[in-house]
């Protein structure tokens, strides 16, 4: 059993470390089983507003565990802002950019929960 906590990252060892359109994203716990899907639990540290757009390939739920983080998106609908507790579904094809807030360096964590590219009609 491992325990840690989902606020601060601390108790969880580090997975790996990839860069990110915002910052470094630092997976701490990454779950994968056969086909249809992924589960990734991301803290990010440093969450700079992202200068990029970002294609969301295959659909995914993010459900916020710690923080607060607005994603825009590039077709014009209404931005949304997720809270501790609060999740957004994106289907694959999805343009995005996300910020965490407020913009002072306090970290968010989310669980991503990735459809395997192919598994949903």
């Amino acid at each position: 059993m491992e325990r840690g906590n989902v606020r601060t990252g601390e108790g969880f060892a580090l997975v790996k470390e990839t860069p990110g359109p915002g910052g470094p994203v630092y997976i701490v716990r990454e779950f994968r089983r056969a086909p249809p899907f992924t589960v990734e639990w991301v803290y990010k540290r440093h969450f700079a507003p992202e200068a990029d757009w970002h294609l969301v390939e295959t659909d995914d739920l993010i459900v916020m565990t710690a923080g607060t983080m607005r994603l825009d998106f590039q077709d014009g609908r209404t931005s949304v802002t997720l809270t501790e507790g609060e999740c957004v579904w994106l289907a694959a094809g999805t343009v995005t950019k996300g910020t965490a807030l407020p913009m002072d360096g306090t970290p968010c964590a989310f669980l991503s929960v990735t459809a395997a590219r192919g598994s949903v009609p």
